[in-house]
């Protein structure tokens, strides 16, 4: 299992960038995080080496409500 904190990210630089790379419509926003059932755990897996999605997050506890 691999885990990245944050990753390599410089905030004040990298966040600017996103935004102008959004607003030329090269950044889709919907990729960047999908939330998945951890029976879904393949399925995450796939959808993140395809490209689908780039962060899959995984749910363990059902009760658990992604936004609220």
């Amino acid at each position: 299992m691999v885990g990245v904190n944050i990753g390599d990210v410089i905030p004040q630089v990298d966040v600017p960038r996103l935004i102008d790379f959004w607003k030329l419509g090269e950044f889709d926003f919907d990729k960047t995080e999908k939330f998945y059932d951890f029976e879904d755990i393949k399925q995450a897996n796939a959808d993140s080496v395809s490209g689908k999605t780039i962060k899959p997050v995984l749910i363990i506890d059902k009760d658990y409500k992604p936004g609220e």
